[in-house]
């Protein structure tokens, strides 16, 4: 058993490199957090465990806590697929409302194995990395595309592309070694990985928009004091927003850099976007045929709010 202190270290470990704004957002919770006497020290780029790793490191207790891509879960329940369906969100005011509606039924999940979700964090829209400017999807066709997760391995299969699992701190060798040629990501994970230097095309298709989730051993925090443990929630309530705000600003700035670093940036034309359209459409009836109907529910909740909203 955990005991609580008055003044408690835990141990958080994240994939991504100090450069990116998700890790720079846990190390400034992490600093709020020394005045409620729990000092947090932050592991970044996959330095403790590998990504896929982390989660089960987290249920475990051989850490504390841990911030992963919730996709990289999708094998293990339908609803840590949600957020990776293309073209669901087109924004993030619609990828807010589906996180909202959403979050009760992923905790839920989580706390079956004695984890809990202190907040999610947004990537920026995903786009399209190729060596030439799509029009077409058939000119990713036998491609090597990067797949970071059971969804997006889906989606380069169903570009008749071939999907290959690659960290976001393995990109770069990926693309020299010829491991990969093709990949859909951020424009954060495009700039930290120089994709400039493997690639000439940007195609900014805001395919989806998904998240890193901070997760945290449940006994660990039930061994926190009172106060501990809501100081830490009430951080990470700030953080979480605070995290939506940056990734807001790390959507203009990296699409920048990276058309300032050479790169060519393309909306997709109409040929592309119906093409795309109809993967999202069969990926998200694929994804109801197998998701209980809970699931079913909530998209139809989610898609009467967003008319509404719109």
């Amino acid at each position: 058993m955990f005991t609580s202190s008055p003044s408690l270290c835990l141990d958080l470990v994240t994939p991504y490199g100090d450069s990116i704004f998700h890790t720079q957002n846990l190390r400034e919770m992490a600093h709020s957090l020394k005045q409620d006497n729990i000092a947090i020290t932050v592991h970044s780029g996959a330095s403790l465990y590998k990504h896929a790793e982390i989660y089960r490191a987290v249920r475990t207790g051989q850490v504390a806590m841990g911030e992963i891509f919730i996709g990289l879960l999708g094998n293990q329940n339908p609803i840590f697929q949600l957020d990776n369906l293309p073209f669901l969100v087109a924004n993030f005011a619609d990828a807010h409302l589906l996180w909202q509606l959403s979050r009760p039924y992923l905790a839920k999940e989580l706390i079956k194995e004695g984890v809990m979700l202190l907040f999610a964090a947004p990537w920026p829209p995903q786009g399209i990395y190729s060596q030439v400017e799509l029009t077409d999807l058939s000119q990713l066709h036998n491609s090597k595309m990067r797949a970071y997760s059971a969804i997006t391995a889906d989606l380069a299969t169903l570009m008749k592309a071939n999907p290959t699992s690659i960290q976001a701190s393995e990109i770069a060798q990926a693309f020299s070694t010829g491991m990969i040629d093709s990949m859909i990501t951020s424009p954060s994970t495009g700039v930290s990985s120089r994709a400039w230097e493997y690639v000439k095309h940007y195609s900014d298709s805001q395919a989806w928009i998904p998240k890193n989730m901070l997760v945290m051993n449940q006994e660990i925090f039930l061994s926190l004091t009172a106060s501990q443990q809501t100081a830490l929630l009430e951080q990470a309530r700030k953080y979480e927003e605070r995290a939506w705000q940056l990734a807001a600003q790390e959507t203009k700035l990296k699409t920048q850099l990276l058309a300032d670093n050479g790169l060519t940036i393309t909306k997709p034309n109409q040929v592309l976007v119906n093409q795309l359209n109809t993967i999202g459409t069969q990926m998200l009836n694929d994804w109801l045929e197998i998701s209980p109907q809970s699931s079913h529910e909530l998209i139809k909740q989610f898609l009467n709010q967003r008319v509404q909203h719109d």
